[in-house]
């Protein structure tokens, strides 16, 4: 069942976040003028595990990014990447380090969030949850 899980919150997140793409192009409207795109994801996760979250943005503007959970003693943080990372190259690979995040909460505070600026092309959330026990969270996305 878990699996099951995964995969659906997973495939959910990836229609949602298809909302963020588009064919771009000069249209005349600056950033500003363009209603919010917004996503929305429950997922449960395994403690002391992370997921790589891909987000294309199709234009320039203010990404917000927030993540709460059901079991308060639990610590979840949250990093975004410019370009692709994937789980297994966190940490690894230039590009995907701690250091490299152009947004991140690190904190203890519940809930997880962070704003910054997005230009348009990929980027990655990574989640990550450093326990003590499983649990389910709640991730929004809103780009303005």
């Amino acid at each position: 069942m878990p699996r099951t899980q995964n995969r659906t919150s997973m495939l959910v997140m990836a229609l949602a976040v298809a909302g963020f793409t588009g064919c771009g192009g000069d249209s005349g409207v600056s950033p500003s003028d363009l209603p919010p795109q917004n996503s929305q994801q429950n997922a449960a996760m395994p403690a002391f595990t992370l997921v790589a979250i891909p987000i294309p943005v199709n234009r320039q503007g203010q990404i917000f990014v927030t993540l709460d959970w059901q079991y308060s003693p639990n610590d979840f943080d949250l990093e975004f990447f410019r370009g692709t990372c994937t789980a297994i190259q966190y940490e690894q690979v230039a590009g995907c380090r701690q250091e490299d995040a152009i947004g991140y909460d690190r904190s203890l505070n519940r809930p997880a969030l962070f704003d910054v600026p997005v230009t348009p092309g990929d980027h990655t959330l990574m989640v990550l949850h450093h326990g003590p026990v499983d649990d389910v969270y709640a991730l929004w996305i809103t780009l303005n």
